[in-house]
């Protein structure tokens, strides 16, 4: 949903007058009709707070839903795998409240040819170099070259691919993002912890709380 259909579907639904959501938000008439113009990308920090006041809901919500095509059922997934995805969205929703552009779903072409989809990347704002590669263990689409979907054993098998991607080291950090699958995963995670994997860029595993909003615990492999 973008800025401008999220902004007519609450006039719909409230039956606000434009007047009315401008006072609400304590942004000027012509302010709101640049955005129902569609001419305003995404929303200041304030009025995203000033969304969540009047929706009863926290500001990551109103950033997910402006910004992201959430998965439901209807995409035919499961319901694991809408947490899945919701996880690696409200994490990246967590970096733009923090001060970060995001962008979702970026493609990847590996040095043999393959395909890798990750959920996003973070570039800091008025720091075009500092940017963040969002990943995740159950999120992430990795396609060889003859169409076929690869799956992961082992986080060696998970970690390998970044090897292949020929712009990796642009990157300031790569973020593996998890949520309930934690338990699955910390045996390997205190395993590899311990050595000083040979990458350039930072290699973190995030333990993120979808609901909340928040980071858990972070696990720093490089």
């Amino acid at each position: 949903m973008s800025y401008q259909e999220y902004m007519q579907k609450l006039i719909d639904t409230t039956q606000f007058s434009i007047e009315a959501i401008a006072h609400s938000l304590d942004l000027t008439i012509p302010a709101v009709k640049k955005i129902l113009s569609g001419n305003v990308k995404n929303p200041s920090m304030q009025t995203i707070e000033k969304l969540a006041e009047m929706n009863n809901e926290k500001p990551i919500d109103i950033v997910q839903q402006i910004l992201c095509i959430i998965p439901t059922e209807k995409d035919g997934l499961t319901k694991q795998e809408i947490n899945y995805i919701t996880t690696s969205q409200r994490y990246l929703c967590y970096l733009y409240l923090n001060g970060y552009n995001v962008e979702f779903n970026n493609h990847f072409t590996t040095l043999d040819g393959s395909e890798l989809i990750f959920p996003g990347i973070a570039t800091k704002k008025r720091e075009p170099n500092n940017k963040i590669l969002v990943d995740a263990f159950k999120s992430r689409s990795f396609i060889k070259s003859n169409g076929t979907p690869v799956k992961y054993d082992s986080l060696l098998d998970f970690l390998y691919p970044l090897f292949l991607i020929s712009s990796i080291n642009t990157f300031k950090r790569v973020d593996i993002v998890i949520g309930d699958e934690l338990e699955d995963i910390l045996p390997l995670v205190s395993l590899y912890s311990s050595h000083n994997l040979p990458f350039k860029f930072k290699l973190n595993i995030i333990h993120f709380d979808s609901l909340a909003g928040e980071i858990i615990s972070t696990y720093q492999l490089s």
